[in-house]
């Protein structure tokens, strides 16, 4: 009985083991089921073993062992279970002898061959997984993306990814390439070191940089092979240098290519790096010198494009701020920003905001610029950064005293009329935790006619919805109305009680605004700013010939500025089209308009093209050229007469944000001298970054004059100011172009 009875106890226990083993096996996603496995051949399984002992040892005492030696024996055939060592020497005659201990031997073996088989199969599946990957990457023909770094932020890019096949490149480790295979993700591995062969150097690159080489090499040479790099190592020093191994290649990329061939070239080979904005100009070199294959991303840009694109600080405004009929700002409004801590997002979002928030009220019956209030509350000196005072913060130093002066400008002056400073900045040096940072923060949101928002983003994801909670409560606290709270989170989590209101918003998801490969590659806002890219192109070839081209002119003016994007245009220029159109939104609201993704607008509130030009242009038409149209849109055609409208007030608020985006690059105003001594770019010089038309809207027409008598040329040949009307007057075939519609909030609620 004893024997029968320490059988059945076995055999509830190996069965309890086995359903276990499979309910635990099921109920978890791929990624758990491999580590289960896994885990349980490692030690998990280990219960298995100690069944087997009991059931060997009551075996050998059966066959006249004693109980101390049968022991003994029962671990020395228990540890050859474990390299599947089946033995039934000395236990035989029990088996014969009882049903139920055959039973429960029979199923102990039976659980240990299916472990083993399983662990195996894991291994051996694995292996072939990573084969096929391989061969479905070395052979798709739907375009390939290529990852360089194996970290978090890029298995986001790689999720993120819809119409190519994507794989992962790194030095991986054996639990590496386990969590990738767990997770689906696929990936090469490849050395850091450089290639040896024989003890001798055989490449000066390393495992990585040759892939990487090989695959645009490759590309090169098959004209309809896709090359799409992303480069996010996590180390600048590595992805820089990797960035200069393929600069050997694409250097020559466009040899002996025309336009046509040189814009397919970049539509196919596009390589993105990413890397901090203390290195951004060694970035931007490598940019320009790679011909416009290698593109620089920075992600508190993208997070601060993003905000702004989402929430302008028109986003908000009503009838209350704004004169719909004029699109000025009443009298005594007052926007303030609040920038709870000044780290880097919150610095571009500032140096972001500058460049695109740009407003005129009527003072005295004269159009005024109004400057925003920038409150920054943090520990650190925002003018001692390195960065900004290389940037934002030149214009200040250098020309600060002769804009304090407010002298009455005249034409002895050695500059055109110099533009105001593009905002006011008030520092407040208090921690967070300091008793008087509330009392600063109120004195800086309160007080008649106030606009603000509050940008959280000083420490973690935590820390920052912990400060809003806070700020909620002081602001009804306070009694402050028109008050809009922002909370940097990472990680996007909207689960917080604060996302539920109406006051109160989620910025910074990285998921959605930095690690997506639609906005890394192609985002609707850069597809924009090329379509405007092109138009300038064409008005500059209209002004320089005083003719009006053909249409196949007008095809390979296109042309030309699609591949000059890229190798010509410096990155600051590329930003500033970008720039204009992310402002795009903020002057279609101050017309009680916005704009939406086709399938999401209300049909009835839609403006067509003729709508929108009675509602913007009204009492200041448009003119067109007779017959001259590109990808079906009529041109613009442009004098030299600007007279007081609508229309003129958003090309002057177009100017003053084009002043505040090259100040906030560090651009100057060049000299008179300078702009006439320099026949070919009238005192632009993107390496000394200053430019002539950094000055008033006034000053444009004094610029226009000196240029005229110069070259004595034509006052429409040498004006500048139709630049700034083109981005409205185009508003609506540019979001139509890439599937948006503007529509009427007016009369909606915001």
């Amino acid at each position: 009985m004893i024997y029968s009875a320490v059988s059945i106890i076995c055999i509830a226990l190996l069965c309890g083991i086995a359903f276990g083993f499979i309910f635990n096996l099921l109920r978890r996603g791929r990624s758990g089921r491999v580590d289960f496995i896994r885990k349980f051949k490692k030690g998990n399984c280990a219960i298995v073993y100690t069944v087997a002992i009991p059931l060997y040892w009551i075996g050998h005492i059966y066959s006249g062992q004693s109980p101390l030696p049968a022991l003994f024996s029962a671990i020395n055939k228990t540890m050859g279970l474990v390299v599947l060592g089946y033995d039934m020497s000395g236990i035989s005659a029990l088996i014969d002898e009882n049903r139920f201990y055959s039973l429960a031997v029979y199923l102990c073996f039976v659980l240990v061959a299916v472990n083993a088989m399983l662990f195996a199969f894991s291994l051996l599946h694995q292996k072939l997984w990573e084969w096929k990957e391989r061969r479905c990457w070395d052979f798709t023909r739907r375009g390939r993306l290529l990852i360089v770094g194996n970290n978090d932020e890029n298995l986001k890019i790689y999720s993120s990814e819809r119409t190519r096949r994507a794989i992962l490149l790194d030095d991986l480790s054996e639990s590496d390439k386990t969590r990738l295979y767990s997770a689906r993700i696929g990936f090469i591995t490849r050395s850091k070191d450089s290639v040896d062969c024989k003890g001798k150097k055989a490449d000066t690159r390393s495992g990585i940089e040759k892939y990487c080489c090989d695959m645009v090499e490759i590309a090169l040479k098959k004209p309809r092979r896709d090359c799409v790099i992303v480069i996010n190592t996590g180390c600048d020093d590595t992805n820089i240098a990797i960035c200069h191994k393929l600069l050997g290649l694409t250097s020559i990329a466009f040899n002996g290519k025309g336009k046509d061939e040189i814009a397919g070239v970049l539509n196919r080979i596009r390589i993105y790096v990413f890397g901090m904005p203390t290195q951004e100009t060694v970035y931007d070199s490598i940019v320009q010198s790679s011909g416009g294959c290698i593109r620089y991303v920075n992600k508190y840009r993208c997070i601060a494009t993003d905000f702004i694109d989402s929430y302008p600080l028109t986003r908000f405004m009503t009838e209350d701020q704004i004169d719909y009929e004029s699109s000025l700002l009443k009298e005594g409004v007052r926007i303030n920003v609040a920038l709870i801590g000044f780290g880097r997002t919150n610095r571009q979002i500032m140096l972001t905001s500058v460049a695109n928030n740009q407003f005129l009220s009527l003072q005295k019956g004269e159009r005024k610029i109004k400057p925003v209030n920038y409150y920054i509350f943090d520990k650190n000196h925002p003018e001692n950064n390195k960065n900004l005072n290389h940037s934002y913060y030149r214009y200040k130093t250098e020309f600060g005293e002769l804009i304090e002066q407010d002298k009455e400008y005249t034409k002895d002056s050695p500059y055109l009329p110099l533009p105001q400073l593009p905002s006011r900045e008030i520092y407040d040096g208090l921690d967070v935790n300091d008793p008087d940072f509330y009392k600063d923060l109120r004195s800086a949101l309160s007080g008649e006619g106030s606009f603000n928002y509050v940008i959280i983003s000083f420490g973690s994801d935590l820390e920052n919805i912990d400060m809003a909670h806070k700020i909620i409560e002081k602001k009804t606290e306070w009694g402050l109305k028109n008050t809009y709270i922002f909370v940097k989170v990472r990680s996007g989590d909207k689960t917080h009680s604060i996302f539920d209101r109406d006051d109160c918003f989620l910025i910074g998801d990285e998921q959605r605004a930095v690690y997506n490969m639609a906005r890394i590659d192609d985002d609707s806002i850069s597809r924009m700013a090329r379509m405007r890219n092109r138009i300038y192109s064409l008005e500059y070839e209209i002004s320089s010939t005083g003719k009006q081209p053909s249409a196949e002119r007008v095809k390979e003016i296109y042309t030309v500025a699609d591949c000059d994007w890229y190798t010509k245009k410096t990155q600051l220029e590329r930003e500033s089209n970008l720039y204009a159109c992310l402002s795009l939104r903020s002057k279609l609201n101050m017309m009680g308009l916005d704009y939406c993704p086709k399938e999401d607008a209300d049909k009835s509130r839609v403006l067509d093209s003729k709508a929108y030009a009675n509602c913007y242009a009204k009492g200041d038409p448009i003119e067109y050229y007779d017959g001259l149209e590109a990808d079906g849109k009529k041109i613009v055609k442009y004098g030299i007469d600007f007279k007081k409208s609508r229309r003129n007030s958003m090309a002057l608020q177009e100017h003053l944000r084009w002043n505040s985006f090259m100040i906030s690059k560090g651009f100057i105003p060049a000299s008179k001298k300078e702009i006439l001594e320099d026949t070919k770019s009238n005192g632009k010089s993107y390496v000394l970054r200053r430019h002539g038309n950094l000055t008033t809207f006034e000053g444009l027409y004094e610029f226009r004059e000196m240029i005229c008598r110069r070259d004595d040329r034509s006052e429409a040949s040498a004006d500048v100011i139709k630049y700034d009307y083109q981005l409205l007057d185009d508003a609506h075939w540019l979001l139509d172009g890439i599937g948006y519609s503007i529509i009427s909030i007016k009369d909606q609620a915001k």
